[in-house]
């Protein structure tokens, strides 16, 4: 049961099924560990949770250096892995500036992740863009 809209899911699913032949996705999305078990898949990513994982160039040169080795036909990225995060910063006089130093941890991974995708996205084009994640494919 979720709060959120039904359709971003059954979209994200929806585009991991019909691109991923294999059981084992490369993924580099905030949605890592639920969509791939939704559409019956896992993630061949060195992290369970990516984004919960990078916290230093290590972590994301492992996951940069498991997409160059294994040379995915298919990659699934956040649609908004491009976009600029930071407006989610909670200002810190803000009546929710509780949130402040959260939101600053929480743009800090997206970046990281931003720098996952930008290491390998010149062997990759745009296939199709979905609500949650695009697809990917590896150039000829």
């Amino acid at each position: 049961t979720s709060t959120m809209d039904p359709k971003y899911l059954e979209d994200g699913v929806a585009l991991i099924q019909r691109y991923s032949k294999e059981p084992g996705i490369h993924i580099v999305s905030k949605y890592d560990n639920f969509l791939p078990f939704l559409a019956g898949r896992y993630s061949k990513m060195p992290y369970f949770e990516v984004s919960k994982f990078l916290a230093s160039p290590r972590e994301t040169a492992a996951c940069v250096e498991r997409i160059i080795l294994d040379k995915p036909e298919v990659l699934f990225v956040d649609t908004d892995i491009s976009r600029d995060f930071t407006t989610d910063i909670v200002h810190q006089h803000s009546p929710f500036a509780g949130f402040h130093y959260l939101s600053r941890y929480h743009v800090a991974k997206m970046r990281m992740m931003q720098k996952v995708f930008e290491a390998v996205q010149d062997d990759y084009e745009l296939i199709e863009k979905g609500l949650l994640i695009s697809v990917y494919r590896r150039k000829q």
